[in-house]
């Protein structure tokens, strides 16, 4: 993407609903990397939902929590710099992508209307078997979490990304 945004908003669906760990890449140049006794600090603006900053090679952190920052101070240099920002996000919205594709197990239908109260009524053979679904889903689990109509949650690096100066006592 040329562009940081909410994952889950894309127009692709391989995007929209991935699960995983997505690496960001950005090279840019520092005129000055005096902190002048403080620290130089990445703030990531928003993180969906946990990212880890690398920095020339150099690992800097995992941020967890806002506010999404990490000390950059003795991996950052003068000129060019190579960032890279991995964030790991949550399954929700690839459970939420395979509920559009057809269901590739025997549910039990208890009498219910909502999905969500139906049990797995049996392994699927292709399961046992270690075999990939056959109707393209990328997830099985044995209890249904969500239906197709549930809302997608954030995903991604949403940013701002910026460095800030910390001085001694902030």
């Amino acid at each position: 993407l040329d562009q940081l945004m909410n994952l889950a908003l894309h127009a692709e669906d391989g995007i929209k609903y991935y699960s995983g760990t997505v690496t960001y890449t950005k090279s840019f140049t520092m005129d000055s990397v005096k902190p002048d006794g403080g620290k130089l600090l990445l703030d990531l603006g928003n993180v969906e939902v946990i990212a880890r900053v690398i920095l020339n090679g150099k690992p800097c952190g995992t941020a967890w929590k806002y506010p999404y920052r990490v000390d950059v101070t003795k991996a950052i240099r003068e000129g060019t710099n190579e960032l890279k920002i991995e964030v790991a996000n949550t399954w929700v919205n690839r459970l939420i992508g395979d509920e559009q594709l057809p269901l590739d197990a025997d549910w039990n239908p208890d009498n219910s209307k909502d999905v969500l109260t139906q049990g797995l009524d049996s392994w699927p053979d292709w399961f046992l078997q270690g075999k990939k679904s056959p109707t393209g889903r990328y997830t099985f689990t044995s209890s249904r979490h969500y239906t197709k109509d549930s809302p997608l949650v954030p995903s991604g690096l949403l940013g701002p990304v910026s460095i800030i100066k910390e001085m001694r006592g902030n």
